[in-house]
C-alpha cells in the first residue's frame, strides 16, 4: 500500500494537511451546468445539469441562496448516502443522482441560487505518533453562477393538511358505568380564590369529539355568588359572552356609561377589550384582552358600535365565534341593538362542520330571560332542562327599558351521545330558604348508562337565626349625660380610632354648643369628657345647627365636622381627636358631602353650587359647577336661596351607571323656570320665560310645590365638574 501526503481544501474553508491512504482516489467532478431557477406556487424549483462522473465516492450537491443580497447558509442535497460514513471502503454512486431542489418561499424579496457539485471519501490517519483512524471528509468544486434573480411580494397562504374525520366515538359514561357492582363517587374540587371566597366545581364528563373538538362543562359554586338559574351561589360553567361595558379614566380618560351607542366598550367574560387596529366598535376592528392572553378578537359585520359578531382566534387554531347566529344574540327593546354576543360556535383551522362545537339558547319573550339550552358536537349532545317556576327570591329589573323577570331554574344535565343514547345525567333538588325563599341547591345525583347512579351529593346550609330577639323595657346598662338646655345630637362612632363605638353628644347652652364623648374600651363606656365647645349665634331667632361625623381622609377614624357663627362669620371646622386640632374646611353655611370623583373620600358641595374636591382629607379650592340644561335659575338671587338650605338634604347616587354619583335633590318649583308636572299634566311655564318669583308660587302650587330634582354628574373636557338637570322624577307633598 503506498502513502503520500495530501492537502484538502474543505468546505468549512480551513485548510488539513495529513497523510492518508486511499484506494484510486480520484477527483473527477466538475461544477454544476446551467443552473435555473422557477417560481412554483409555493416554492422555488432550482435546477442544475449534471456531468457524468467516474468517481467511486459519493456526490453530493450544496445549494445556496442569496437573499435581498445576503448569502444564507447552504443546503446539501444527497444522491446517495454510505450506510456507514466511517467504512473506509469506497460505495458506488447512481446515476440518478438529484439534479433539482424545491426552496419553500418563506421570505419576501430578491432570490437568487448557486450550486457545488462535492465529492465524499475517507482518509486514513497513519501518523507514528498516533494511532490509526480513519474519518470521512469530503471535496467541493467551486461555485456556479447565481441564477437570474426572482423577487417574492407576497407569501404565499398557509396550506392546512387535508381534512381527516374519524368515525364518532362509541358510547360511553365518562366514570359512571352500567354496573350496580361498581364503587364510584362524585367528585368535586375545592379552593378558596383570591377574594376569600369559598369555592367548589363539578365537572360534567363528556364523550370525546372528533379531533379533540370537546366542549368543557361544569357548575360552580361561589360562595359570594348571587342567586340565579341555580340558586344562591351555583352557576353552570359552559358558555362565555362578548358585553358592552362602560368607558373608564384609566382606559378612555374619562366615565361614560353603557348607552347603546359608539361610545360604549366591550369586555370578552369581564375582561376589557383594547382596540389595536381600526376604530373601536368598527366592522373590521381588531382588539386584544388587557390582559394578555394571545388572542385575536376581531368585530366582523353590522355598523358602528353594534357588530353583528365577534371572531376569537387562540394561538393553539382554535376559532371561537360570538353572536353569529341569532339566538346567542341577547337585544335590546330596540330589538335592533345587542346589548352581548353569547358564544355561538368553536370550531379548529379545518372549520369541518363535524369538528364543530354549537351552543344553542333559548329566549323567553314574555319574562325577556335568555340562557344556554343545548351544546351539539360530534354528533353528540349536552342538554340544559330548566323550569319555569314563580321565584321568591329574583325580582324584574329593568336593562335599557327592558322588563326582566327571571323564573327559569335548572333542574339537570343530560349528555346524549351519537346514537342519541343517554349516557350522563346530572339532576339537581332544591329547597327554599325558611326566612328569604331563597333558592338552594340540597342535593346533586349523576347517573350513568341504564339509570346507574351514584349516591348522592348533600349540601347542607346554615340557617339563619329563626328566633326574634325580645325586648325588654328594662335597660341592662345605662349613662348619663350632660343636657344643659338641649341635647342637639348623639351618635355612636368610632372618634378614637380604636375600632369601638364611642358615645358622642352635642349639648346647648345659650349661643355655645358643647361636644362630650364616652370612650368604649370593649367592657363599657368611659367617663363623659368634653371634647370642645365653640359659638353659633342665631339666624332670623333660631340657630342653624349643622354637625356631621365623617372620616374624612380614609384613615378609619372619624373626623367631626361641625357648623360655628361668631358674629357674620361662617365657618365649617373639621375636629380630629387623635391631634387634637381643628381645621376649616368651608366658609359657606350650606354644604353637601358627597363623593362626586370616584375615590371614596366625601367632597363639599357647597352653596352657590361650588365643588370642592377632597385629596386625603385636603380639599382643594372651590370651583364652579357647570349647571347645564336645566331650567334651574341660580342667578336669581335669593330665589335660590331655598335650593341652597336643602343642600344638607341631598343625595348622592349613580343613577346612570357610569361610574359618577349623581346628585338627588329636595327641591321647591319657586327656583325653576317651569313647574314640574304630575303625570298626564301638561308642564306650565312662568308667562315671561323667567323665573317663577314667590309671588306667583301658588301658580304651581296646584300641581304640588316640592319634589325630588335629578342632577348628572359629569366632567368637562378640562376635567371640571358639571351638573345636568335630568328631571324630577317624584313630587313629594309639602309636609315634609
Amino acid at each position: 500500500m503506498r502513502t503520500f501526503n495530501v492537502l484538502f481544501l474543505l468546505a468549512s474553508t480551513f485548510l488539513f494537511s495529513g497523510t492518508a491512504t486511499a484506494q484510486d482516489i480520484s477527483i473527477g467532478i466538475s461544477v454544476p451546468n446551467a443552473v435555473t431557477a422557477a417560481h412554483n406556487d409555493n416554492v422555488i424549483d432550482v435546477a442544475w445539469e449534471t456531468s457524468p462522473s467516474n468517481s467511486a465516492w459519493p456526490i453530493v450537491y450544496d445549494v445556496q441562496l442569496q437573499l435581498n443580497g445576503v448569502l444564507q447558509p447552504s443546503v446539501r442535497v444527497y444522491g446517495s448516502s454510505p450506510s456507514d460514513p466511517s467504512d473506509p471502503q469506497p460505495m458506488s454512486m447512481s446515476t440518478s443522482a438529484l439534479s433539482s431542489y424545491a426552496h419553500d418561499i418563506v421570505d419576501t424579496g430578491t432570490h437568487s441560487f448557486r450550486v457545488r457539485t462535492c465529492e465524499l471519501f475517507v482518509y486514513t490517519n497513519s501518523s507514528e505518533n498516533l494511532s490509526n483512524s480513519s474519518s470521512l471528509t469530503e471535496s467541493c468544486t467551486f461555485w456556479s453562477k447565481f441564477t437570474p434573480i426572482i423577487t417574492i411580494t407576497e407569501l404565499p397562504a398557509p396550506t392546512l393538511p387535508p381534512s381527516s374525520v374519524s368515525t364518532a366515538p362509541s358510547p360511553q359514561a365518562a366514570s359512571i358505568v352500567n354496573d350496580l357492582s361498581a364503587v364510584g363517587a362524585t367528585s368535586g374540587s375545592f379552593r378558596v380564590d383570591e377574594s376569600g371566597a369559598a369555592t367548589y366545581s363539578l365537572n360534567v364528563p363528556l364523550p370525546a369529539g372528533i379531533a379533540g373538538n370537546t366542549p368543557e362543562v361544569s357548575v360552580n359554586y361561589h360562595s359570594q355568588g348571587s342567586s340565579g338559574l341555580m340558586g344562591k351561589g351555583w352557576s353552570v360553567g359552559a358558555g362565555s359572552s362578548v358585553e358592552r361595558c362602560r368607558q373608564t379614566p384609566i382606559h378612555d380618560a374619562r366615565f361614560r356609561a353603557v348607552n347603546l351607542s359608539a361610545t360604549d366598550r366591550f369586555c370578552l367574560d369581564g375582561q376589557r377589550l383594547m382596540v389595536i387596529s381600526g376604530q373601536y366598535g368598527a366592522p373590521g376592528s381588531v382588539y386584544t384582552t388587557e390582559i394578555e392572553g394571545q388572542l385575536q378578537i376581531t368585530a366582523l359585520g353590522g355598523s358602528l358600535g353594534n357588530p353583528s359578531y365577534f371572531e376569537v382566534r387562540s394561538v393553539d387554531g382554535a376559532i371561537r365565534r360570538y353572536g353569529v347566529h341569532t339566538d346567542s344574540q341577547y337585544r335590546a327593546a330596540d330589538e335592533t341593538t345587542v346589548i352581548s354576543w353569547g358564544l355561538s360556535e368553536v370550531t379548529d383551522q379545518l372549520e369541518v362542520a363535524a369538528n364543530t362545537i354549537r351552543y344553542y339558547y333559548d329566549y323567553d319573550s314574555q319574562t325577556n330571560e335568555q340562557w344556554l339550552s343545548e351544546i351539539r358536537y360530534s354528533q353528540h349532545s349536552v342538554h340544559f332542562d330548566v323550569i319555569n317556576t314563580f321565584r321568591f327570591d329574583q325580582k324584574p329589573f329593568y336593562m335599557f327599558d327592558k322588563k326582566v323577570t327571571p323564573r327559569r331554574l335548572l333542574t339537570g344535565i343530560r349528555v346524549d351521545n351519537h346514537e342519541q343514547t343517554q349516557i350522563y345525567t346530572m339532576d339537581f333538588d332544591y329547597d327554599d330558604s325558611p326566612l328569604s325563599s331563597v333558592k338552594r341547591i340540597i342535593q346533586i345525583t349523576e347517573c350513568g348508562l341504564s339509570g346507574v347512579c351514584l349516591r348522592p351529593l348533600v349540601l347542607e346550609w346554615n340557617e339563619a337565626e329563626q328566633e326574634t330577639l325580645g325586648f325588654s323595657s328594662t335597660p341592662s346598662r345605662s349613662v348619663h349625660v350632660t343636657k344643659q338646655d338641649y341635647i342637639m345630637y348623639n351618635a355612636a362612632v368610632d372618634v378614637t380610632g380604636n375600632g369601638r363605638l364611642d358615645f358622642v353628644t352635642v349639648s346647648r347652652l345659650g349661643h355655645w354648643f358643647y361636644v362630650r364623648m364616652r370612650e368604649n374600651d370593649g367592657q363599657s363606656l368611659g367617663s363623659e369628657q368634653l371634647l370642645f365647645q365653640y359659638m353659633l349665634t342665631t339666624e332670623n331667632g333660631e340657630h342653624p345647627f349643622d354637625f356631621r361625623i365623617t372620616d374624612l381622609d380614609g384613615d378609619g377614624v372619624a373626623e367631626i365636622l361641625y357648623f360655628g357663627r361668631n358674629g357674620l362669620q361662617n365657618q365649617w371646622r373639621a375636629y380630629s381627636h387623635a391631634t387634637q386640632t381643628h381645621r376649616i374646611i368651608s366658609s359657606e353655611q350650606y354644604i353637601a358631602l358627597h363623593d362626586f370623583s370616584g375615590n371614596g373620600l366625601p367632597d363639599i358641595l357647597q352653596s352657590g353650587l361650588a365643588y370642592r374636591d377632597n385629596s386625603l382629607g385636603q380639599f382643594a379650592n372651590p370651583q364652579s359647577v357647570n349647571v347645564s340644561a336645566t331650567p334651574l335659575n341660580c342667578d336669581a338671587g335669593s330665589e335660590c336661596t331655598f335650593f341652597k338650605k336643602l343642600l344638607s338634604n341631598s343625595i348622592s347616587y349613580d343613577i346612570n351607571g357610569d361610574g359618577l354619583n349623581d346628585l338627588i335633590l329636595r327641591m321647591n318649583n319657586n327656583g325653576f323656570d317651569q313647574c314640574p308636572a304630575p303625570p298626564g299634566v301638561q308642564p306650565q311655564s312662568s308667562p315671561h320665560g323667567a323665573m317663577l318669583a314667590s309671588t306667583q308660587s301658588n301658580f304651581c302650587n296646584e300641581l304640588g310645590n316640592n319634589f325630588w330634582g335629578v342632577f348628572e354628574s359629569r366632567r368637562t373636557s378640562t376635567g371640571a365638574m358639571s351638573l345636568s338637570f335630568a328631571g324630577a322624577f317624584a313630587i313629594i307633598n309639602a309636609d315634609y
